[in-house]
């Protein structure tokens, strides 16, 4: 958080920013549980890449991480990229 703070020192933003961060890191919002989830998302794409160019099952890893997405529409997404990661 230091850093964060240290680097926008004297940024018009850099308040608003650190609020921001704050929000996030304490799951304070809707907003910011949406990021959270494309946050773990994302990671979950990356296995999926892992996965193909290693030729590694990650089915445990996969399926387990759907209930950690919290948001019902990237619930959904993250199911269509399991079903078409086999296609």
């Amino acid at each position: 958080m230091e850093d964060i703070r240290s680097t926008l020192k004297g940024a018009e933003f850099g308040s608003e920013a650190v609020r921001l961060w704050r929000e996030y890191a304490a799951d304070a919002t809707a907003e910011a549980q949406f990021v959270k989830d494309i946050d773990k998302l994302e990671f979950i794409m990356q296995a999926i890449e892992y996965e193909q160019a290693r030729g590694i099952d990650c089915e445990d890893f996969l399926q387990a991480s759907i209930p950690k997405i919290r948001h019902a529409r990237l619930q959904d997404l993250l199911r269509e990229l399991l079903r078409g990661r086999h296609q």
